[in-house]
């Protein structure tokens, strides 16, 4: 009969041998996804491509809608008026936090 010390000797042989054909198994695996990933990525425009013939873009009807005017040159002046208020009132928070 074995002795234990030998099976544990026996079990750490037979893991070693096998740890390389795991390896060597793992890493191709893992070289395989790749490429398959690399070789996605580079079908993609195509595929966008075909996919973009078969279900054409429809017309957005929120596109149409959007504001398309011209601000008037009081409003400017109005935003400009605005845009230094709130950069005065930013500039004393400030400077009474410093005090």
């Amino acid at each position: 009969m074995a002795s234990v010390t030998d099976m544990h000797v026996f079990l750490i042989a037979d893991i070693t041998r096998q740890g390389l054909t795991i390896a060597v198994a793992g890493m191709v695996i893992v070289g395989l996804a790749l490429a398959f990933i690399s070789l996605f990525i580079a079908a993609l425009p195509q595929v966008l491509a075909a996919m973009g013939r078969l279900f054409p873009e429809q017309d957005d009807a929120h596109a149409r809608r959007g504001h398309h005017e011209r601000l008037e040159p009081h409003d400017e002046a109005l935003y400009a008026a605005i845009g230094y208020a709130l950069h005065m009132k930013h500039q004393e928070q400030l400077a009474s936090k410093e005090r």
